[in-house]
């Protein structure tokens, strides 16, 4: 099977075009699926002196699923993607002091990047419960020293013709990249390079907390009704929750979320 796809996201400061050729082959009475695929993200940002400037994401992934028996099937994926460009989040700001002023100045983030993932997911269809569970595990690396760890769980039991529960648990665990720096920095440090920063050669400095060292929680229940045997509607609650890590960055950056969502799938 070969499919292609083209997607475009047009906001007032970030165009984003992105295109992705995936190739699948099925082995083994159709019990081991390959799968391969490249795609190429085109965007155009606009960056903190409001310019717009360019971003390329080009990635490549491979895995497999394999069937090993009627209650039981598991996958494997691998990914490399390599973007370069405007990597910068521009309304990210690095503060310093200047004559007891506090001001900020824009983050520096460098202009590539190569980033590797590994996928693992498990199903199993548990008789005795009459439910299925999924497990999965993801781990991300960058060369910046940047590296996640997601741990998932998801339940799904179904009542009667119609109704389906599915409780859902998720820990995610960061370690922060070399760059990464919550401190205000002195006027000393504040030179011309944090005027006019240069990604390509440094240096580099970010205090965005979302690259902190910080563990995260996500437990959630969706209820799922099939209307129809084409129609599905579902309706979802989670509670997320964060907590910094590396004794730096202030505890009230983090933030907590109630997340609720509903969805209507209809298949023709």
């Amino acid at each position: 099977d070969i499919s292609f796809e083209y997607g475009i996201s047009d906001e007032p400061d970030y165009l984003s075009r992105s295109y992705a050729l995936t190739y699948s082959y099925k082995l083994a009475g159709d019990t081991l699926t390959l799968n391969t695929g490249f795609s190429i993200q085109d965007d155009s940002v606009k960056d903190f002196a409001g310019s717009f400037v360019d971003k390329k994401t080009p990635s490549f992934s491979a895995g497999l699923t394999r069937i090993l028996d009627k209650f039981t099937s598991v996958t494997f994926n691998l990914s490399y993607s390599w973007p370069k460009g405007y990597l910068s989040d521009p309304y990210k700001s690095v503060y310093h002091e200047i004559f007891n002023d506090i001001s900020g100045a824009p983050e520096n983030r460098p202009d590539e990047r190569k980033i590797f993932i590994f996928y693992s997911e498990l199903s199993r269809y548990l008789d005795f419960f009459k439910a299925g569970i999924h497990l999965s595990y993801r781990y991300f690396q960058d060369n910046h020293d940047l590296k996640g760890n997601t741990l998932a769980i998801e339940a799904n039991k179904k009542f009667g013709e119609k109704w389906m529960i599915s409780p859902r648990y998720r820990f995610y665990r960061q370690n922060q990249p070399s760059f990464y720096n919550p401190k205000i920095r002195t006027n000393k440090f504040f030179d011309s390079f944090m005027r006019t920063p240069n990604s390509s050669q440094g240096p580099f400095y970010s205090a965005d907390h979302r690259l902190s060292t910080f563990d995260s929680h996500s437990m959630g229940l969706k209820a799922s009704c099939f209307i129809k045997d084409d129609i599905l509607l579902d309706v979802s609650y989670d509670r997320y929750l964060t907590n910094g890590r590396d004794e730096l960055t202030d505890d009230r950056v983090y933030p907590d979320a109630n997340v609720f969502t509903i969805g209507l799938q209809w298949e023709y």
